[in-house]
């Protein structure tokens, strides 16, 4: 078996004493010269030394770990989110570890335990809406970041977009456009706070202008929500041509927004129809 190459050893190939290979190994290049710097590199390079993030976060009293709680880490919106976090966190020197809370609260407070266990510099969350009676588990002076889903304590930073006008101008434009029947499909509003601010720019949207309106709620508990989405809409179509305002759907197996798309465009036709009630009996 190779031999583990250890802190004390890259000290005796370098000529120096195992706290300089710690000094080093920590970013404390100012307590050595150059070419005692330049030897310890060396030692560790010819060796293939890996330091022991565990030992060296007990001396650094930090571990350089972010915890991530996401919502539903199979949304597309949170690979993205996910995505961007980590390349920044590597720049910044920083590795991330992720948890998935489905958003259930019981969830978050685990990760939010088992991550402080773990020693995590700081927190980057996607909150529940039960967020806010746990988040002091976290810990004073601890950073955290909320993300899509803000919370009441402003003493944090949050980072979201306005889903709000952003549903509300959308659907103003359309009526203003021309169109005149909508339909809203989202999973329950009550949730997630982000939901709520989109469920509700749609209501003021759609009644402002005295249009007619459907909603389909269509939770991610229910197997057939899909079959149920697409019977919804079809029966809405043989009656008229509603636009579909579709809200936050992923799904790798079955994408009901790109889906939906091809299925309710000008050109459609009863064989179309037909077609899709088949694929989804």
């Amino acid at each position: 078996m190779k031999k583990k190459i250890t802190i004390n050893d890259i000290a005796k190939l370098a000529g120096v004493s195992k706290t300089t290979v710690s000094f080093y190994l920590n970013g404390m290049h100012e307590k050595m010269s150059e070419e005692t710097g330049n030897r310890i590199a060396s030692a560790i390079e010819a060796t293939g030394y890996k330091p022991n993030m565990a030992a060296r976060s007990l001396n650094r009293k930090n571990s350089s770990l972010v915890g991530i709680i996401i919502g539903d880490i199979t949304n597309s919106f949170a690979n993205q989110v996910l995505k961007g976090i980590n390349e920044q966190l590597q720049k910044d020197g920083y590795q991330m570890i992720v948890g998935n809370s489905e958003y259930d609260p019981a969830k978050e407070e685990m990760y939010i335990e088992s991550f402080n266990s773990i020693g995590v510099d700081g927190f980057i969350v996607q909150p529940t809406s039960g967020f806010e009676n746990i988040y002091n588990r976290i810990g004073q002076g601890k950073p955290l970041v909320i993300f899509d889903s803000p919370i009441r304590d402003s003493r944090y930073n949050w980072v979201k977009t306005n889903s709000y006008f952003a549903v509300k101008d959308t659907v103003e434009k359309m009526a203003a456009a021309g169109y005149q029947q909508f339909v809203l499909v989202t999973a329950d509003p009550d949730i997630i706070y982000t939901r709520r601010e989109r469920y509700d720019g749609f209501l003021e949207a759609v009644n402002n202008a005295g249009k007619p309106y459907n909603i389909i709620i269509a939770n991610d508990d229910n197997k057939d929500r899909f079959k149920v989405i697409l019977n919804t809409l079809m029966n809405l179509y043989e009656a008229s041509r509603p636009e579909i305002f579709e809200k936050n759907w992923h799904n790798e197996k079955f994408s009901p927004l790109a889906y939906l798309y091809g299925l309710f465009c000008h050109t459609i036709d009863d064989e179309k129809i037909n077609r899709a009630r088949l694929r989804m009996a």
